[in-house]
């Protein structure tokens, strides 16, 4: 929920960096900080490679971008929201079908070649649908919490 206690920031811009970005990416912001962090303390006779591109997990981010547009696209419930940004609603709901059906080929990938690892055109396009996953989950929650719904 909403803490009320961050008068300064806004309910939508908590949302943002709490619901939706946190969850998306803070995997892969632990990762890259725990590198660094062991980089730091290790001396450096001693320092092993550090496989900082396993902090770049696009199955994850579509995982996780897939429930966040579901959820996001699911406020059709509430008319108000519909009416206010139809087309938002759709963005999400075809960024979901976009991300879902991208996961599972990944997963078919994985699954038959267990070295497989994401091509750079892959992981551009994906940077970009969490993109517009985010705005659109984000405008969304934004029109919710201009009507006055703040369970979204």
């Amino acid at each position: 929920m909403y803490c009320q206690s961050r008068p300064n920031m806004s309910a939508s811009l908590e949302w943002l960096l709490l619901e939706a970005l946190l969850p998306l990416f803070g995997a892969t912001i632990f990762y890259a900080l725990l590198g660094a962090a062991r980089w730091l303390v290790t001396p450096k006779a001693r320092r092993m490679g550090w496989a900082w591109t396993g902090a770049v997990d696009p199955t994850g981010w579509l995982y996780g971008g897939t429930i966040l547009a579901v959820r996001a696209g699911l406020q059709v419930k509430n008319l108000a929201i519909y009416d206010e940004s139809p087309y938002v609603v759709i963005t999400a709901f075809t960024a979901a079908f976009i991300a879902g059906i991208i996961l599972t080929a990944a997963m078919v990938a994985r699954g038959e070649d267990p070295e497989w690892k994401p091509p750079l055109l892959l992981l551009v396009h994906i940077c970009g649908l969490m993109a517009v996953i985010v705005i659109s989950a984000f405008e969304i929650q934004s029109a919710a919490f201009t009507i006055g719904v703040s369970n979204v």
